[in-house]
C-alpha cells in the first residue's frame, strides 16, 4: 500500500436523492436521484440494446410514460369522479 491517505467515501441513499462525497468534503461531489425501475415490457426490448434496469435520473424521467401507458388507465380518476366520489375515488380505483 502506499503511504497516500486513504479518505472514507460517504454515501447518503435518501429515499429520494442518492448524494456521495469523500469524507472532510465541504460538499456532495454527486447527486443523483435514488429512483431505480424495471421495464415492464421485458420482450420488447431484446435485442434493442435498451437496459431493463433503470437507475437515478433515466428511471425518474421513464415514470412519466409508465404512468400513461394503457396499464394504469383503469386508474385514472376524472375530475367528475373526483368531485362525485371525493378522495375514497382514490381507494376505490387504485388499491
Amino acid at each position: 500500500m502506499s503511504d497516500e491517505k486513504a479518505a472514507a467515501i460517504i454515501v447518503d441513499k435518501g429515499s429520494g436523492m442518492c448524494k456521495s462525497e469523500f469524507a472532510g468534503d465541504e460538499a456532495p461531489r454527486a447527486v443523483s436521484s435514488s429512483a431505480v425501475g424495471r421495464s415492464s415490457h421485458q420482450d420488447s426490448m431484446v435485442g434493442t440494446g435498451q437496459r431493463d434496469l433503470l437507475v437515478g435520473d433515466e428511471a425518474k424521467s421513464k415514470r412519466i410514460i409508465s404512468a400513461s401507458s394503457s396499464t394504469f388507465q383503469p386508474m385514472w380518476i376524472s375530475r367528475q369522479e373526483y368531485d362525485e366520489w371525493g378522495p375514497s375515488i382514490v381507494h376505490r380505483k387504485c388499491f
